[in-house]
């Protein structure tokens, strides 16, 4: 699940950009706590606070499941020219202001308990196979997954 489709698909547009966020990310908790209670694994793709990270913890321990955290990181440079193409594909211009915010945000925390794959010369497939074999090395296989 993705926080940006999840707040794109909002009935509401309005209201603040955060306002937005925090509706879209309880909406991914309410959704993820179904599908984890009905067998399946779920994947999230979102910012996470402490205090979401603090949400989702404890919703991973209420159901009986194991939480992995991932950060894919990559420099300044190669997520800028990747939020440009985006952008560009998506017929806007990208506001670098917004952007350098954004990225001296994620750069402030701390990510203690998460695994760190660098993603500036990896392929897409290679970053997938990471994860993957990630997290086949740290469960079993039959554990479900948050």
């Amino acid at each position: 699940m993705s926080a940006d489709q999840e707040r794109h698909s909002l009935v509401n547009q309005e209201g603040s950009r955060a306002e937005r966020n925090e509706e879209a990310f309880q909406n991914i908790v309410e959704k993820t706590g179904s599908h984890v209670a009905n067998g399946f694994n779920v994947v999230i793709d979102s910012g996470l606070t402490e205090k979401r990270v603090s949400i989702l913890d404890k919703l991973a321990q209420e159901r009986g499941v194991s939480i992995y955290k991932f950060y894919l990181e990559a420099p300044y440079d190669v997520l800028f020219e990747r939020v440009k193409l985006r952008d560009a594909n998506q017929g806007r211009e990208t506001d670098e202001a917004r952007f350098k915010e954004v990225f001296q945000i994620i750069a402030s925390k701390d990510f203690g308990g998460y695994e760190i794959i660098k993603t500036d010369n990896v392929a897409l497939e290679n970053i997938v196979e990471k994860i993957i074999t990630s997290l086949a090395q740290s469960s079993n296989s039959s554990h479900r997954r948050l």
